[in-house]
């Protein structure tokens, strides 16, 4: 999402999934603190990606479960998506 160019043509509103993306990433990074490869995994976005090295030191989480995306597949056209998260409470 945030190293290959041809999905900023592919989302119509890219800047809102991108940042909606970071958000569902950062919120599962606590669990991962300890692992070396999650800061490398972070640095290797921040020098490749402007968005992620803007949007990253804000902080933000999201949560949704549920995700609308838009698509403007170079074949099939518009492509309207929706995905469900389910997660189990123990």
């Amino acid at each position: 999402m945030f190293t290959d160019n041809k999905y900023k043509q592919l989302f119509v509103d890219w800047n809102l999934h991108a940042k909606g993306l970071l958000g569902r990433f950062r919120s599962t990074c606590g669990q991962y603190i300890e692992d070396s490869w999650l800061a490398q995994f972070i640095d290797d976005l921040n020098m490749q990606s402007t968005e992620f090295n803007l949007w990253w030191p804000l902080h933000e989480i999201q949560s949704n479960s549920e995700v609308y995306k838009q698509l403007n597949h170079p074949i099939a056209g518009y492509i309207l998506a929706h995905s469900s998260e389910f997660r189990a409470l123990c």
